[in-house]
């Protein structure tokens, strides 16, 4: 049998000499690099999609797709949304690889975590993710370590050369569920296939709370939202209601805001057997805050406490790409840190003017921030302005992390079908392992890609080329 023969190392050019060492000493970072080398397929993927649905835009029309979709939305008071005039597809290889990554990711950030609560005082974790330590007692720390309720949101960005997790968003409610359910309506109003391939994120949740409630006393669910984030035109939690209805032999699932939550579950005790489903996070909680302490105090449940908000600190990014943090890692853990997060480092006065110096280079966020607020693109900024941005809320309360030029995508805004480039962002939906999405953002004017910059939405489901192509056929029969 013939022998391999062990390349000369003096023969290779200095990238191929690197590619070796990885390969020889780092066998899952060099098989994980090699993978994403490949062109990301999303933007490629949907030209045909994008197209076929524009040689439809007659029957779309006539079956008033995009108005139940939008009915939908107005049922579950999702004003703020608006909703791009057809959904997408997503490559099904794609999505299970980005879907390993982020479990990687996600149990990488579970790591660090348990480290931290178990070296350093709860106060000190607090205040690096910049968060008020008075909130410690709102903090669930056996769920922060254990992660039986784990719900997250990955948000990731489609690049030239590969996908870059840009952001990690935590809580039983994290926005844009709902799109789910508007792609498979508007697919059905059409009269095409629609595929469900990973589910609702609903659905995930469904299943997580039935897991879950076996070992709780739990006998009411209560959907939870806040007045002050309702009149915002966010969805409220009916479409969640819906999927937990009948849960647990007829468990009952209510809805309300702190201005409708019964008097009678407050009180020491008198919210035991409640599990609260939160609808917002704690930045929302703008009035009425005295009512968020009463529920919290009655012995009620938290499905997701303020834990949610300590994990989504941005401060986390710049955690998971500190290499003292990566002995405690495996190589996968580590695979999908380098190869997906942008390089990102906390600032602090011995970073400031290095970072401010080389602006264009950087995205700067806010370690506490939600919906695009607080994200700065360094090149769209003057230096002198950016400086006192940052400097007034405080250097230390934010991070920088590596700009990465997104592989933009060309379609359509509205129900003209004019087609013109716009900036993605996907999300993926975690259930603790359970994956599904992706959910779709996509701007034609801003970097930050959100509702709040007039971002259109819609759902990108996830199919095989076979499917795709079962979708085309129907679409131009």
């Amino acid at each position: 049998m013939a022998t391999r023969r062990r390349p000369d190392i003096r023969q290779l050019d200095c990238l191929d000499y690197w590619r070796f060492i990885i390969a020889r000493r780092f066998p899952a970072i060099y098989r994980n690099s090699i993978q994403s080398i490949k062109r990301p397929m999303f933007e490629s993927f949907n030209k045909d999609v994008v197209d076929a649905f524009a040689r439809n835009k007659r029957r779309l029309t006539k079956n008033a797709a995009s108005r139940q979709v939008r009915a939908l939305l107005d049922e579950v008071g999702a004003s703020a949304f608006k909703l791009l005039p057809h959904p997408f597809l997503f490559p099904a290889d794609e999505f299970e690889m980005l879907a390993r990554r982020a479990r990687a990711l996600l149990r990488a950030q579970n790591k660090i975590v348990r480290h931290l609560c178990r070296h350093r005082p709860r106060a000190d974790l607090l205040a690096q993710c910049s968060l008020n330590p008075a909130l410690a007692r709102y903090v669930d720390w056996d769920e922060l370590e254990a992660g039986r309720r784990r719900v997250a949101r990955v948000d990731i960005l489609p690049l030239p050369d590969g996908y870059a997790v840009c952001e990690l968003n935590f809580s039983a409610a994290v926005g844009g569920a709902e799109l789910f359910d508007c792609h498979r309506r508007f697919m059905q109003a059409s009269g095409w296939p629609a595929f469900e391939r990973g589910g609702s994120p609903y659905a995930n949740l469904r299943a997580l709370y039935e897991d879950t409630l076996r070992s709780m006393e739990i006998d009411r669910i209560v959907l939870l939202d806040w007045s002050s984030h309702a009149a915002r035109g966010y969805a409220t939690p009916e479409l969640a209601r819906r999927y937990l209805a009948g849960i647990a032999n007829g468990m009952p699932v209510d809805v309300h805001t702190e201005l409708t939550y019964p008097s009678k579950w407050l009180g020491n005790g008198r919210g035991k057997g409640i599990l609260i489903h939160r609808n917002f996070v704690y930045d929302d909680v703008t009035v009425n805050a005295d009512r968020f302490d009463a529920i919290h105090r009655s012995g009620a449940t938290f499905s997701n406490g303020l834990e949610a908000e300590l994990l989504m600190s941005k401060a986390w990014l710049a955690l998971l790409c500190d290499a003292r943090f990566h002995p405690l890692l495996d190589e996968d853990e580590i695979a999908a840190i380098r190869n997906h997060v942008p390089h990102t480092f906390r600032l602090d006065e011995g970073t400031f003017a290095e970072a401010l110096a080389h602006k264009d280079e950087w995205v700067f966020k806010l370690n506490v921030s939600y919906g695009g607020v607080d994200v700065l693109i360094g090149k769209d900024h003057p230096a002198d302005a950016l400086a006192d941005r940052l400097r007034r809320q405080g250097i230390a309360n934010w991070i920088c992390q590596a700009f990465r030029a997104v592989q933009t995508i060309r379609h359509p805004f509205d129900d003209t079908f004019v087609a013109a480039e716009h900036k993605p962002v996907l999300g993926m939906y975690l259930h603790r392992d359970d994956a599904s999405g992706m959910a779709l953002r996509s701007n034609r004017f801003s970097s930050v890609v959100n509702a709040g910059s007039g971002a259109g939405v819609h759902w990108a489901a996830v199919v095989t080329e076979a499917e795709k192509a079962a979708l085309l056929a129907a679409m131009d029969g």
